[in-house]
């Protein structure tokens, strides 16, 4: 959330398994929406804490934007 807010001005665009994403941030709902560009769908997200999805998933990278 700490990089979406650095760039809520602008939707970042990123490739996740061949599909192409639009990820914006709505800072004041503290809501991410994430939308397939291709078929402009909403892709389901959920947002928890790293500690617990890293308990589950330990082999998830994070994301950096560069």
């Amino acid at each position: 959330i700490a990089e979406l807010e650095k760039i809520a001005s602008a939707p970042l665009a990123d490739t996740l398994g061949g599909v192409s994403l639009r990820i914006s941030y709505d800072a004041e709902a503290q809501r991410v929406e994430v939308t397939d560009t291709g078929s402009g769908e909403t892709v389901p997200s959920v947002r928890v804490f790293w500690f617990a999805w890293q308990a589950f998933y330990p082999q998830t990278e994070l994301y950096a934007h560069e």
